[in-house]
């Protein structure tokens, strides 16, 4: 990824014109100095990676997740409602 980065980079800067930009740009098109400048970038850069799928050996059965319990008895007016809500529907409200 880096090093399509700095290919990029090095594109624009020979389409930039200038005598400096062009012989950056054409630097910056040697693998060996675009290896250089990647690592030392790396070591300033917090670089993240996310992964998706079934990693190798987890057990593929198991769905990890999160629950809510709602009580479906309660009025509700939009979301879920509780006693101290000020959205609770009162049952006065039912009869108009």
């Amino acid at each position: 990824m880096g090093d399509g980065t700095l290919k990029a980079f090095a594109s624009g800067l020979l389409i930039v014109p200038g005598l400096v930009s062009s012989a950056l740009g054409a630097v910056l098109l040697i693998p060996a100095v675009r290896q250089f400048l990647w690592q030392r970038l790396q070591s300033r850069l917090n670089i993240r990676t996310a992964s998706y799928g079934a990693a190798h050996g987890r057990n593929e059965g198991v769905i990890d997740g999160e629950f809510t319990e709602v009580d479906t008895r309660a009025p509700q007016v939009g979301g879920a409602a509780n006693e101290n809500s000020v959205w609770r529907q009162h049952p006065q409200d039912d009869q108009k």
